[in-house]
């Protein structure tokens, strides 16, 4: 099936999935959540929905997140990065589970 690119800011939604790799064109494929902060240790969202919540003053999207999480802890940052069709930071991206999302909990 060839390579698809589409522009990240008319992407609505990303679901992302921790036992599941992006697709990739010029790089690596890597896991597509990164559990990072001390409860990481003991519990890992095993999905992570991000709802696109429009552009910054800079025209990048600002990506909602929402999981659920066991009581007392929390999302912190999280961060939505993407591989640019043609080079890092381009606009148009592949189109499918391109996308990965370091995640934070926080206590």
């Amino acid at each position: 099936m060839p390579h698809k690119k589409v522009a990240i800011e008319g992407i609505k939604a990303l679901t992302f999935y921790a036992d599941r790799k992006t697709a990739a064109r010029r790089t690596e494929a890597i896991p597509q959540l990164q559990c990072l902060g001390k409860p990481c240790s003991k519990f890992q969202p095993p999905v992570i929905q991000c709802i696109n919540a429009g552009l910054d003053d800079m025209g990048g999207v600002q990506w909602r997140c929402d999981t659920d999480l066991p009581s007392g802890v929390r999302l912190g940052r999280t961060d939505v990065s993407c591989e640019g069709w043609s080079r890092a930071g381009d606009k148009n991206v592949l189109q499918g589970k391109r996308l990965s999302s370091p995640v934070d909990l926080l206590y």
